[in-house]
């Protein structure tokens, strides 16, 4: 009973709450791997990283093959520059049980993020070793992709996708090798089929309207129409509160509080700053409240502007109801950055502005632009960007998930915030 009254006061954004109750579960003779985990997720909700850590290995000494454990852990120590290699925990799983095929895949994907190649190769390679692997031999295609191997990645994809029960995201792997390969007509037919197999899946969609856009398909600019479907907007000021510079001001001191870490997440796209964990939306702060209302009222404007139409992979979503499906705050140092990407499981994705640094706003700015159209390989020049979006304080903007997104980098002894967030439609029944 502590250990669940524990979970429901931390799914109600309580952990300072929920932590005394799971250690009264522990006190009282609760001794699983589940218990030490969400022990460690309250501890590292509340800033205590040491603690969390502790709790985290404990939960792995009793269950080796939490996959989300392993990954918690492996994130805490890299954003806290805490000592020791933040990777260990997989290593001392996969010596204990070889045949942990999700363990090894997600061990040589956090090895790529590091880019550390050839560890991740041989990871892989022995997972291989003890059976033939769609998943595997496509993430090794991708290791020799960051190596520079484009033979070698290509000929691993086409092993991958014929293999029976291939999922669909490598077929859309695949096709994103041939794009960079500069092979449009091939990767076509995978991207295609990535796309057919799953129709809400915004990675397969941006790299099947790439593979139009190399190909000279109109279709590209109708979903990627850059002028009509980014829409920018100021955000409604709550009351109480002179204006935006004000509003915003206040709803930063809160973000602080929140930026616990000392580096990005290992496996986001920030370069140069910090992201929060968790729900952001779900905080109790009056200030991120009023936050969400305002959003609220601009999210409704941006649908009901969006025409109908029964075949295009967004607008056919459209839909009177809609919720957020993750949200979070990024803040970037000097020289920071965020990489070309897309929100894979999202429907609009966005960038609201708390805090711009003066070099970045205004006529005479330099850097920190929001850049749409440029995708995350080299394409040559169809590949360069299509719009860019000029940050300022209290400005939200809104754009398909499925759609090449990143910013440039600037230079200030200023930090640049922001808030982000995922919007799903809701389909009443």
């Amino acid at each position: 009973a502590h250990h669940n009254l524990g979970v429901c006061l931390r799914i109600e954004n309580r952990p300072a709450d929920a932590i005394p109750h799971y250690k009264a579960a522990r006190e009282r003779g609760l001794d699983r791997a589940e218990l030490y985990h969400n022990l460690g997720n309250a501890l590292a909700d509340v800033g205590n990283a040491g603690e969390a850590v502790d709790a985290y290995r404990a939960s792995l000494a009793r269950n080796p093959r939490n996959r989300d454990c392993h990954r918690n852990l492996s994130s805490l120590l890299w954003q806290q520059e805490m000592t020791g290699d933040h990777l260990d925990s997989y290593r001392q799983a996969l010596l204990q049980d070889p045949t942990a095929a999700s363990l090894r895949l997600d061990f040589a994907m956090a090895l790529n993020q590091q880019g550390m190649y050839e560890e991740a190769e041989k990871v892989l390679a022995q997972g291989l070793g003890h059976g033939d692997s769609s998943e595997l031999k496509s993430l090794l295609a991708y290791t020799f992709e960051n190596q520079g191997r484009w033979p070698e990645a290509l000929q691993l994809h086409a092993a991958a996708v014929a293999l029976p029960g291939a999922s669909p995201n490598l077929f859309v792997s695949f096709a994103r090798a041939l794009l960079a390969a500069g092979r449009p007509d091939e990767a076509v037919i995978h991207a295609k089929h990535g796309a057919m197999q799953m129709p809400f899946n915004q990675r397969a969609l941006a790299y099947l309207t790439l593979c139009w856009r190399m190909l000279g398909d109109e279709r590209d600019e109708i979903l990627n129409d850059y002028e009509h479907l980014v829409g920018v907007y100021d955000v409604p000021v709550p009351s109480g509160f002179s204006g935006a510079a004000a509003f915003n001001s206040r709803l930063n001191e809160v973000l602080d509080t929140i930026h616990t870490g000392k580096r990005p997440p290992p496996e986001q796209t920030v370069r140069g700053g910090t992201q929060t964990s968790g729900d952001l939306f779900v905080r109790r702060e009056p200030e991120i409240a009023s936050l969400v209302d305002g959003l609220r009222s601009c999210i409704r404007e941006y649908i009901d502007r969006l025409p109908g139409h029964p075949e295009h992979p967004m607008l056919s979503r459209r839909s009177e109801s809609f919720d957020f499906s993750a949200s979070w705050s990024v803040r970037l140092q000097s020289a920071g950055f965020h990489t070309m990407h897309i929100h894979p499981l999202g429907w609009i994705s966005s960038a609201y502005y708390v805090h711009v640094p003066p070099e970045v706003a205004g006529p005479a700015a330099k850097g920190g632009e929001l850049k749409f159209g440029e995708p995350d390989i080299d394409i040559g020049p169809k590949g360069n960007p299509r719009r860019y979006v000029q940050p300022a304080v209290g400005r939200l903007v809104l754009f398909p998930s499925y759609m090449w997104h990143g910013t440039v980098p600037f230079d200030s002894v200023q930090p640049r915030t922001t808030v982000a967030f995922d919007v799903v439609p809701v389909v009443k029944r």
